[in-house]
Order: C-alpha cells, then structure tokens, then sequence
C-alpha cells in the first residue's frame, strides 16, 4: 500500500464501510413500523458510521460535482429521500460481523466506535450549551472525524491491528507515521473530500482551520476521548485537554473538568458494543473530589449585548421618523436577518398581478442563476405558502415536519433551495399579508436560540409597515 492518501481511499474504491448487524436491522425494522418517524431512522444512522458514509456519499454525490451545498446532517438528508430510496441504500451495505472475521479487529472497530460516539457527543452537549447554530452538525462532523482510521480499518485489517498496538505505547501520530507511513487524518480529509461529506467535517480534517471555533467544538472532545480509552483519565496529556476544554466552555477548571466526567457517564449508558469497555468505566470518583459548582468563584458580570430582535426595532423606528416606505423596511429586515439574525440566505417573495403565484424579487445570499425566475410557488392552491399568506406569521420548517409541506413545493422551488432547515415570514399591513421572506443557514439546521429571536420578526415588521403606510 502507497503511503499518499489517495491510494488509500483508491484501495477502498466503491466499497462502502462496514455497518453494525443490529443498527442494519433496527432501521428496516423501522421503515417497516406505520408508527416510526424518519428521525428515529436517523438516530440509528447517528450511531454508525458505515451508515452514515453510505447516506452521506449518495445524497451529496451529485453536489460534490454540481457545486451546491452539501448535505450536513443525516436528517437532513433523509428527508430528501422516500423510503424506497432508504431500503434500496440500506440493501447496498455490508454487515461488520460477517466481514471483519478477526475478533481482535472486530473489536478494534467496536472500540473505536464507541470513542467516536462519545467524542461527538460531548461535541454536540458543547455545542448546544454555546447556542451553536446546528449542534447535529457538529455531532456528525465530530463522530466521522475518524473516517482515515475507519477507511484503514476496512481495506487493511493488519495495518489496523497493528495500528492499535502500537497507539498504547506511542503518541497517535508516531504510531500512524510508522504503520501507515501518513496520518489518518490525511486519509480522512482525502475520502471526505471525494465522498462529498459534511463541511464542517472536511474544516476539521483540514490544519488551516484548526482555530476556528466551531473545528475546535469538534476536534478537542476528538482529543480528549482518544486520551481517555487509549491511556486513562489521569495523564499529563489528558490534563492538557482538561485546560484547553476550559477555556472553550469558559468554565473553571474544576468545574469543566467535573462536566466532563459526568457527562462520560451518562453518554457512557446510551451505547454498548460487545468485549469492549467504555472509557468513563475507568472512572473512580474519590472523596472529596467531586466539584461543587455553587462554590465556584463568581464571575464578573458581562455587559449585555442588544438582542437582534431589539437592534432591528430601533432601525425600522429610525426609518420611520424619517419618513421611508414599506419597500425600504423590508429591506432593512432583509439586511438584519443576514447581519444581525445569522441567516445566510434570503428570499423576498410577492404576489404576481394574477395573486396565485410567488415571485422572487431580491436574492441575497442566492447564485444568480435562471431558477430565481422559474421557482414562482402557488398561492392560489393549499399548501405551505397559502398557509403562509394567510396572517402574519413566523413558521419554522426544519427536519421533523418538512415531509409534511414538501409536496407542496414546486420542483423548482426546491431545487433552488436545497434545503429542509428554513423559516417564511409573513409580513402584513394591518391584517392583510402583502409579501413572505425566506430565510435559511444554506441548507444547514438553525439553531434554537436563533429560531427564538427570529420568531418575532414577522410581526415587528408588519406594525412598523402597517404604522408607516398609515402616516403616509
């Protein structure tokens, strides 16, 4: 085997990466469930990551080549497919126990499971407690961040065996350099690129980004569960993690240290794989040791920042001593959902002279392409936008309900959009709705502190044109 990581992910060709026989069988078992949800597909999806390589290499297939935004979480993506599409990828994947025969390989691949799962989910605990935008997509880009040795694991099972000794004696990257003659995480940002996997995956295995916030909500807990199954809880280089994590969670030590542990424990419980023990059942908690974060020395009060909801109320107030129209305080709202709000892309969509379709009047955030024209959405029969135009309102789609509005989205609406994650505003004079905005993260999840804020938009705006419309 060639040491670059293109061979490596050469060697592994159109093979797909091995799946857990139980996880394999739970999600037909779903599909065949009347009362089963695509989102409980995903949660198992979540948890393997042959399956979630598969899905994520066949949604994004077409995207690596096209340009458009990949695909970055597994809901997302499901929600894109129909239930035969689903069966038909899940009758494409190979059982781990009836092709890694060796059972010192076997469990090699059952323990470097477990260790991906318990790193992405403190990755996503971290992430929801900073009010990250898509706390899912930091899980799965942290749980895969071990695609180099996975891809090892499935095209060369001594180098793998091999790879696992020497990593209880050497540092992680000595060890790979003498095995492999490369770092997995070459070999992982390799495949990641060519499969079509997430973003923010790719961002991690990528050394340029290694400050970026977001990198780092992934690749320390990656860190520090390596640390704690590979050499235990109490080294020089685990207490490094301890202080690093920190400093990421803006928490004493003590008390960051303590989460840690705690949350080990629970994450600990969710997963079990036979022969192997979980890092967190190395834990002994000794007297006297356990932090009480109530006696934590307080912290300085930081100065509150003004809330979005509140920076755009003074605009459209300012606007409205001076005087502007309707169409210059929805552009301010437009401008404050990209500035201020966090959205990526926006759409300002307004009733044709005929009032039955929806035209695309600004873009911002949008490739200038001729779908801008051809996506026009119905209003004059039932569906998400009708119900939408019909009072002033905030509506929030996203993974759980969009199989519910989908087919009442055009073709070329939702080609145009590519995504499941986004909210429609409906803005009105008085009680009569005049235009919708449409507002999303490029195809990635919003976050729920984000969604909060948001909520209030359609109805601010709605009074400031309703009041500015009637001083005029």
């Amino acid at each position: 085997m060639s040491d670059s990581a293109s061979s490596w992910v050469q060697a592994l060709g159109n093979q797909t990466l091995p799946v857990l026989g139980h996880n394999l069988k739970q999600c037909r078992e779903l599909l065949d469930s009347s009362s089963a949800s695509l989102s409980d597909i995903g949660q198992v999806i979540n948890t393997d990551p042959g399956l979630a390589t598969l899905f994520f290499r066949h949604i994004n297939r077409s995207r690596v080549t096209s340009g458009r935004p990949l695909i970055s979480t597994i809901d997302s993506g499901l929600n894109l497919l129909g239930a035969e599409a689903i069966r038909k990828l899940l009758d494409q994947a190979t059982v781990l126990e009836e092709q890694v025969t060796d059972p010192r390989a076997r469990n090699g691949w059952y323990r470097l499971i477990l260790r991906s799962y318990h790193a992405a989910r403190l990755a996503q605990e971290w992430a929801g407690r900073q009010s990250d935008r898509a706390p899912t997509e930091v899980f799965i880009a942290t749980f895969l961040m071990d695609i180099g040795e996975y891809c090892v694991a499935t095209v060369d099972a001594n180098k793998f065996n091999k790879l696992l000794d020497l990593q209880r004696r050497q540092l992680k990257q000595a060890a790979e350099l003498e095995v492999l003659g490369i770092l997995s995480q070459n070999i992982g940002a390799e495949i990641s690129r060519q499969w079509g996997l997430p973003e923010l995956l790719q961002d991690t295995l990528n050394p340029a980004f290694i400050m970026n916030h977001r990198v780092q909500l992934c690749s320390i807990p990656s860190c520090l569960a390596y640390e704690a199954d590979m050499n235990g809880w109490g080294t020089e280089t685990m207490q490094a993690c301890y202080e690093v994590s920190s400093d990421l969670l803006r928490q004493p030590l003590a008390a960051a240290t303590g989460h840690i542990h705690q949350f080990s424990v629970t994450v600990a419980r969710e997963m079990n794989l036979p022969g192997v023990r979980p890092a967190a059942a190395r834990l002994v908690e000794l007297p006297g040791e356990i932090h009480d974060e109530s006696q934590a020395p307080e912290q300085p009060a930081k100065e509150e920042q003004p809330s979005a909801i509140r920076t755009l109320s003074t605009k459209l107030s300012n606007a409205i001593k001076e005087r502007q129209g309707a169409n210059d305080l929805i552009k301010l709202g437009i401008e404050s959902l990209t500035k201020d709000f966090g959205f990526d892309r926006c759409l300002l969509l307004l009733p044709d002279a005929e009032k039955k379709r929806l035209t695309i009047r600004a873009a911002p955030g949008f490739a200038r392409t001729p779908q801008l024209k051809r996506a026009r959405p119905r209003i004059d029969k039932p569906g998400l936008f009708a119900s939408a135009m019909s009072k002033p309102q905030a509506l929030r789609i996203y993974d759980d309900n969009y199989p519910r509005v989908a087919a009442s989205l055009s073709e070329d609406f939702s080609t145009l959009i590519q995504s499941a994650n986004f909210m429609l505003f409906s803005i009105a004079i008085g009680d009569r709705p005049m235009a919708l905005i449409y507002s999303d993260m490029s195809g990635h999840a919003i976050g729920p502190e984000q969604i909060k804020e948001a909520k209030g938009i359609a109805a601010l705006l709605s009074r400031a044109i309703t009041h500015a419309v009637r001083k005029a």
